[in-house]
């Protein structure tokens, strides 16, 4: 079934994302947030029309990992009648592919730069994520060197939080780039 008029597959906006990242996490995880704030907006083809219906952004919240590996969302929707009206009390879990707008995908990636750190929602953590890269190759902890970084993290969360945030994300960029 063709894709409905301006949007694009969830499974090829990934791909888009992942060519001009380099990550295909770091992708899924922009894909989302920008979902999930309304940047870009989102749809599931609709049963009556086969054009797209809105996907309500707060999908984006919950851990869905079949979204990203198929580009299909679970969603309980009203059945439909003969006449392809909503039956008022009775719903049905459907399986519905996910599409992003173009013209959304297309702003996202004009704003993306490839990069070698890990894109965040804090770009302040990419200079104490390189940081505490330095210090795991010096052999400290990951534990510890994210201890002693997190006061010095953006936003707004719980120092355990930051703790946390900081630890994965020097973890997966000294991976990255071998020990």
């Amino acid at each position: 079934m063709k894709t409905p008029f301006g949007f694009v597959p969830l499974l090829e906006a990934i791909d888009e994302v992942t060519t001009k990242l380099g990550s295909r996490d770091s992708a899924v995880r922009i894909i989302a947030e920008a979902c999930e704030c309304g940047k870009l907006k989102a749809g599931y083809r609709s049963a009556v029309t086969l054009g797209a219906d809105d996907l309500d952004p707060r999908i984006w919240q919950y851990p869905q990992s079949r979204m990203f590996e198929k580009g299909m969302v679970e969603l309980v929707l009203p059945l439909l009648d003969d006449k392809y009206q909503p039956h008022p009390s009775f719903t049905s879990r459907c399986e519905r592919e996910v599409f992003v707008r173009r013209d959304g995908l297309d702003a996202v990636l004009r704003n993306l730069e490839p990069t070698s750190v890990s894109p965040s929602r804090y770009p302040g953590d990419a200079a104490l994520i390189e940081e505490g890269v330095r210090m795991a190759q010096a052999g400290r902890q990951y534990r510890d060197i994210a201890r002693e970084l997190a006061p010095r993290a953006g936003g707004n969360a719980t120092l355990g939080s930051k703790e946390d945030r900081l630890r994965t994300k020097i973890a997966e960029r000294h991976k990255e780039i071998g020990r």
